[in-house]
């Protein structure tokens, strides 16, 4: 366990020091009970004046499996201005899962992040 640890903290060390900047890992995890609302903020990779105008949010367990009905708070994805907000919500103990936002500016700019996280009941 420890050696995956290092492995990841040494990627992410690159990954930030080459301008890596759509992935966000959450380093606490959340009980299945939980429903968190989320906020991403575009502000650092959108021009000024330049807003999200669409975003398509998606939850995946880790094997790639569908799992947007039980992560995802549909009715509470909001946009304003750059930032996209939604809302995290249930999982299976001891899985981990990516939430990933596609989303469009005014301006046409493409934008992606991801979002990993663990859900751990204690």
């Amino acid at each position: 366990m420890k050696f995956i640890f290092r492995s990841l903290m040494v990627l992410f060390a690159f990954l930030a020091a080459v301008g890596f900047a759509g992935v966000t890992i959450v380093s606490e995890s959340k009980q299945p009970f939980e429903e968190l609302t989320e906020s991403v903020d575009f502000s650092d990779r959108l021009g000024t004046g330049d807003n999200v105008a669409s975003c398509t949010v998606f939850a995946r367990d880790m094997g790639g499996n569908d799992v947007d009905n039980t992560i995802l708070g549909w009715d509470n994805t909001m946009i304003s201005g750059q930032e996209v907000s939604y809302i995290r919500k249930g999982g299976e103990d001891g899985k981990k899962y990516r939430i990933t936002l596609r989303c469009t500016s005014d301006n046409g700019v493409k934008l992606e992040h991801d979002v990993i996280f663990t859900v751990q009941e204690y």
